[in-house]
């Protein structure tokens, strides 16, 4: 196997004889590997949080933001209901809510919260 130009390799024995090799630009020390994770952790909780419903909206609303902070955000930073038309939802739902586990009552749920902020 050939190595890129510049790139030198270390034997084994190197490092007991002090020599050291070229650093490539993926070779990340683990402190700035934990620095760059808390740094995309903190661009993640920048996300703006959906809305909240009033404490006197509809319970299957009040249930759905629920379900929708606890379920959605399991494989992504939350979604801002109104990002989508309210007649997109509906099939939006049906086709995640496959991969959220969610049962028919919490998709109708879910549903009828992101309808009632969507544009």
């Amino acid at each position: 196997m050939k190595t890129p130009r510049g790139v030198k390799i270390r034997s084994p024995r190197a490092k007991s004889r002090g020599e050291s090799r070229a650093r490539s630009p993926l070779d990340f020390a683990r402190g700035e590997r934990i620095i760059a994770l808390l740094l995309l952790g903190a661009l993640w909780g920048c996300a703006e949080a959906p809305p909240i419903p009033p404490p006197d909206a509809a319970p299957e609303v009040q249930e759905g933001h629920r379900l929708f902070l606890a379920k959605c955000t399991l494989c992504h930073s939350p979604v801002q209901p109104a990002e989508h038309a309210a007649a997109a939802w509906p099939k939006l739902v049906d086709k995640y809510g496959l991969r959220a586990r969610l049962k028919p009552e919490e998709k109708a749920e879910v549903l009828a919260y992101v309808q009632q902020y969507s544009k």
